[in-house]
C-alpha cells in the first residue's frame, strides 16, 4: 500500500563530483521533501545512488579520489584540491571508500 503524499518542497544537495579534466565540478542534486497526508510524516526522496547520506562526495568523485591515490600516485592534498573539498575530507572519504571496497568485499 502507498501512502498518499504531497509534495512539501525541495532542497539542493551540492556535491564534489569527478573533476572535468582538471576543472571542479560539482553535482547538484535536487532532493524533494514529501508530507503524509494522513499522518503527517515527513521524508526526503532517496539520493542513496547519488551519494551516501551525510557525505560531501558524489560516488563517482569518491571512486575517482581512491583512483588517483592508488593508481596515479596522487597525494590527499592533490584529491581535495582536484574535488575543491578539504584535507580531511578527502583524507577521511578515501580512507572508507578503501576500506569498504578494498577489504570488506574481499
Amino acid at each position: 500500500m502507498r501512502l498518499p503524499r504531497r509534495p512539501r518542497g525541495t532542497v539542493v544537495r551540492r556535491l564534489a563530483h569527478e573533476p572535468f579534466g582538471w576543472r571542479l565540478t560539482s553535482l547538484h542534486v535536487t532532493v524533494r521533501h514529501y508530507r503524509c497526508a494522513e499522518c503527517g510524516h515527513v521524508w526526503r526522496q532517496d539520493t542513496s545512488r547519488a551519494a551516501e547520506p551525510r557525505t560531501k562526495l558524489s560516488r563517482r568523485g569518491l571512486r575517482w579520489a581512491l583512483e588517483g591515490l592508488v593508481v596515479q600516485h596522487l597525494t590527499v592534498a592533490g584529491v581535495a584540491d582536484g574535488l575543491g573539498v578539504s584535507w580531511s575530507t578527502a583524507n577521511n572519504a578515501v580512507l572508507a571508500e578503501g576500506q569498504r571496497a578494498l577489504i570488506d568485499e574481499l
